[in-house]
């Protein structure tokens, strides 16, 4: 999920979803898109809530989507291809969060 309407492409009104925030707050998502988090990583399905201060990956969304298996050694997260087990990507623990790397592009 996000909260910057210009990081989805292909955005299509949705029936209304209540979505549970990380901080306790409820919030109503009525638009999905598709998000590219890097030139080999598209999600879609993103739902965007207004006012959202961060972007949220459901990992199980992720797995599925590419058919993929997501490691967390020390204070790294691996994304790797479930076929080859060639690495898609590898992110750092930031502040108590996993982050994409700063090389990958959201669309802006």
């Amino acid at each position: 999920m996000t909260g910057t309407l210009n990081y989805l492409s292909n955005v299509v009104n949705i029936d209304p979803i209540l979505m549970e925030l990380p901080d306790g707050m409820f919030r109503m998502a009525k638009v999905q898109g598709s998000l590219d988090l890097s030139s080999d990583i598209r999600l879609s399905n993103v739902l965007y809530i207004r006012n959202f201060q961060c972007n949220l990956v459901s990992i199980a969304q992720l797995s599925k989507e590419l058919k993929c298996f997501v490691m967390f050694i020390d204070e790294l997260c691996g994304i790797r291809d479930h076929t080859s087990s060639n690495l898609i990507e590898v992110d750092e623990l930031r502040g108590g969060v996993y982050c994409f790397n700063k090389s990958a592009t959201v669309k802006v």
